[in-house]
């Protein structure tokens, strides 16, 4: 769902309608790819991420439905020394989704940009598992040291 520059989409999602899509799919526990590439402008992408979240965020305080949520480039709206107009919410759900069922996954190629208080909020999983020289740095500031060495925290052989 949503609007895409890469596939045709199966529902057009905008931030007048992502609090009902967010709804229906919440609450009827089905799966969503919301493609957001279509929108060439931050501040539209931004304003259909916060009507869909915050009506996931509001839901899931009642219902504690199990969810999923995978950020990908997640630097773009929980960046490091910085707000966004849905880095707030983001960060709640990422810092203290959990205790309401969510659960989420940041995916982005620059930790070093990404919010470092939800970085140690989060449960690392594969944090720079293939990053480049010097970049795993970053991510070791943000982990507790027990989590970098739990996580298998390591520079690729060959440099990058």
């Amino acid at each position: 769902v949503g609007r895409s520059l890469l596939a045709p989409v199966q529902l057009s999602v905008t931030p007048a309608n992502a609090a009902h899509v967010a709804s229906t799919a919440y609450l009827g526990g089905k799966s969503v790819v919301l493609d957001i590439s279509g929108y060439s402008d931050h501040d539209s992408r931004a304003q259909l991420l916060l009507a869909y979240f915050g009506r996931i965020w509001e839901l899931s305080a009642a219902h504690r439905i199990p969810l999923l949520i995978l950020i990908e480039e997640c630097h773009n709206w929980m960046p490091q020394g910085g707000k966004t107009m849905v880095s707030e919410l983001l960060v709640s759900i990422a810092a203290e989704g959990r205790k309401r069922g969510l659960s989420m996954v940041l995916v982005g190629q620059r930790s070093a940009r990404i919010d470092k208080n939800t970085l140690t909020a989060a449960r690392p999983g594969l944090p720079a598992q293939s990053a480049p020289p010097g970049r795993s740095e970053s991510v070791r500031g943000a982990y507790p040291l027990a989590s970098v060495a739990g996580a298998g925290l390591r520079e690729p052989a060959g440099g990058g």
